[in-house]
């Protein structure tokens, strides 16, 4: 019976593929007409991408293909889909990271470069502080099928042991009693609550460890959440659809009290690109996003245009304390809560492609209060400005 059950499965995916492709016969002969110049040219690896970037942008119906096939390896027990892990927890993880092979070398070589970096602050009279957020991956090991294992705690664990060693400020929030190791299981991003964790832990370490400059602090009772259940299919989710592990609740936090901002972000080439006034709500969230049933990456709902460089203006702080912070698409919730307890705050994005020009001129030019690196991965292949600096 559970063979037969299998076989009408199986036969049912292949009429749905089917039907898929017969929808898609226009498409296809799109394609080919797309890329006859490349052929004609010669350049048979264009006109393969090309063709494979013609049928993707175009393919009518996919996400509802790409729920059947998620669903049909749910019900036949697969764990791994579409260069997706399902985790005995439930969670998604990209396979991708899981097999990922480590360059020790030139991480030991970004590890050297954010201590020069800091050892450089520090020197100009910056208060400076490493925060370790935490990754999918450190935890993964324990929750993966198949005998998988992740290997990205390695140099996580050697940054911080390496930092804590030189007597650098070091913050590890992998460690279980912040509370900050909630992720979405559809996404590789913790969740805004731990993000807004994160942000009451860092401000504490601050004042506790120098007295120069102040930093308001705010408690979760201080802020209203928001929450759309079931609207989030992050960029792991929307690879093997909604029935393969489900959708996940997603959650804005908005202050209870007045705010006031004026935010400004820059694209690569240092451009303008956003300028907004008024309250946290209004500058900092993308309602467009959070309140559109049908747009499924929820977590771009803070600061999509602040992915490069965002800088956030507080009217409303008691302080004149300046805050650097620099980090990856994990920092842009922690951007906001932290903006709330300072007089001004700048965000750069480390990763490449995002901000790659000299940190170090950006410190002389800013020369914030505080600076904050929440960020390890290829960082000084990403800082290629600042090599012949150190």
């Amino acid at each position: 019976m559970k063979k037969a059950h299998k076989h009408i499965l199986t036969i049912c995916f292949l009429l749905f593929i089917f039907v898929g492709l017969i929808l898609n016969i226009s498409n296809f002969k799109n394609a080919c007409v797309s890329v006859i110049d490349d052929i004609k040219s010669l350049d048979i690896k264009k006109a393969v991408t090309n063709f494979e970037s013609s049928i993707n942008d175009n393919f009518a119906n996919k996400m509802d293909i790409v729920d059947v096939n998620g669903a049909f390896k749910k019900v036949c027990g697969q764990k791994i889909a579409n260069g997706t892990i399902l985790g005995d927890d439930n969670q998604l993880y990209d396979e991708d990271a899981i097999n990922e092979k480590l360059d020790l070398d030139k991480e030991k070589e970004s590890l050297e470069y954010t201590s020069r970096l800091m050892e450089y602050a520090e020197n100009k009279g910056i208060f400076s502080l490493y925060v370790q957020h935490p990754n999918k991956y450190n935890v993964a090991s324990e929750e993966l099928p198949y005998g998988l294992t992740a290997t990205r705690t390695i140099v996580d664990d050697m940054y911080v042991n390496e930092l804590k060693a030189q007597g650098k400020n070091v913050i590890d929030l992998r460690e279980s009693k912040y509370n900050v190791n909630n992720f979405y299981k559809t996404d590789h991003h913790w969740t805004v609550e731990s993000a807004f964790n994160a942000n009451l832990i860092i401000k504490e370490y601050i004042s506790q460890s120098q007295s120069a400059h102040k930093i308001e602090m705010n408690k979760a009772e201080d802020y209203k959440k928001v929450t759309k259940q079931n609207s989030l299919l992050g960029s792991y989710g929307i690879r093997v659809g909604q029935y393969f592990a489900g959708k996940d609740d997603y959650s804005v936090m908005i202050p209870r009290f007045k705010t006031e901002y004026v935010y400004e972000a820059y694209d690569t080439n240092h451009k303008k690109v956003t300028e907004k006034e008024g309250s946290y709500e209004e500058v900092f969230i993308e309602n467009s996003y959070l309140n559109n049933p049908n747009y499924l990456n929820k977590y771009n709902t803070y600061i999509l245009d602040g992915t490069v460089e965002a800088r956030a203006n507080n009217n409303e702080s008691t302080n004149n304390t300046k805050v650097l912070l620099i980090g990856d698409s994990f920092s842009r919730p922690l951007f906001t809560f932290l903006s709330d307890g300072v007089a001004e705050i700048r965000f750069l994005d480390a990763q490449e492609g995002r901000y790659n020009d000299s940190f170090k001129d950006y410190i002389d030019e800013y020369n914030p209060d505080i600076l904050l690196i929440a960020y390890n991965y290829g960082f000084a292949e990403n800082s290629i400005a600042d090599k012949e600096a150190f």
